[in-house]
């Protein structure tokens, strides 16, 4: 019988037929998971919201479901889609990744898309160093941000992106899905060869700017090795 504290806690639901719904983190190896959960589910039965969509329509994604949509995957909040979270029926899942990677990782994507682009919304950014990107508030505390309003505890499943192949491996057990194949996908192992390595002070900082993070990973890892 589902927790009650749980059935409270994401109040209303709206009608739907998803089974899972993956909130992705920027630069979580969440690209390569929806990849994965296509091969599983089917295109047909899979839908992924941008960061844009979920801004525009926070609380009425109901407007992208349709009635064979299984999965929904993308860069939105908890809060954002906490109507949709029916724990009898619905598995919530999310992945992290080490805090100061995942800033670095997330620049260097960032970097590229800018400079790809010269009409990009954010083509006079196109020169800024990690450390200004990475001191913006909105850059930081981006995994806390993200996950807001819900406990790790909570999720039907999280996984650690440093330990993508071994931890996917136990959600396809707790799921019971057949084997599935990792992908690699959006990765900017190309693109990070162009700039110089990042010094340890600035690791530091980014480190000191992003503590709710290293707190959230910390906990994760703590709760992983209990499991």
């Amino acid at each position: 019988m589902i927790n009650r504290r749980l059935r409270n806690f994401f109040g209303f639901r709206q009608p739907h037929n998803l089974e899972l719904i993956s909130i992705h983190i920027p630069k979580t190896a969440g690209t390569s998971f929806y990849a994965i959960l296509q091969d599983i589910y089917g295109k047909s039965h899979s839908i992924e919201v941008k960061r844009e969509q979920a801004r525009a329509n926070a609380g009425k994604f109901q407007r992208f479901l349709l009635p064979e949509h299984r999965v929904l995957h993308g860069h939105f909040h908890f809060e954002e889609i906490r109507d949709l979270v029916d724990p009898e029926r619905v598995k919530l899942v999310s992945w992290l990744r080490e805090p100061v990677s995942r800033v670095i990782s997330n620049y260097y994507f960032f970097n590229r898309k800018v400079n790809e682009d010269p009409n990009h919304s954010e083509w006079h950014r196109r020169d800024e160093p990690l450390e200004v990107y990475a001191h913006y508030e909105e850059n930081r505390n981006r995994m806390s941000k993200f996950l807001a309003g819900i406990e790790l505890e909570d999720l039907f499943f999280f996984g650690i992106q440093e330990h993508f192949e071994e931890d996917l491996a136990l959600l396809r057990e707790k799921m019971g899905w057949p084997a599935v194949q990792n992908r690699s996908e959006n990765t900017n192992r190309d693109y990070r060869s162009r700039f110089p390595p990042v010094s340890d002070e600035l690791k530091e900082q980014i480190k000191v700017w992003n503590q709710a993070d290293v707190q959230l990973y910390e906990r994760a890892l703590a709760l992983r090795r209990s499991c």
